[in-house]
């Protein structure tokens, strides 16, 4: 379960967040206040989900550098929510 979700600002001025964890994900969004409520949607839809399998039907692999800014607690975030 993940602890940790790793922020960052691209060069075109989004924002990421990504988990080295399960449930693994990387999400874009133009404001890290939305960026948040993205996270906070899918641990919630992950967390009331439990128990059901999620199959991904083919994966592509994208390379790229991730250089986390920040580092959001899980459990902090989702007070804050």
């Amino acid at each position: 379960m993940i602890d940790k979700i790793y922020v960052t600002k691209t060069e075109r001025g989004t924002f990421l967040a990504a988990t080295k964890e399960s449930p693994y994900f990387c999400l874009e969004a133009d404001t890290e206040d939305v960026l948040k409520d993205k996270v906070r949607d899918l641990i919630s839809f992950y967390d009331a989900s439990q128990g059901v399998r999620f199959v991904s039907p083919s994966h592509e692999f994208v390379s790229t550098q991730f250089i986390p800014t920040a580092i959001i607690r899980r459990d902090e975030l989702m007070a804050a929510g």
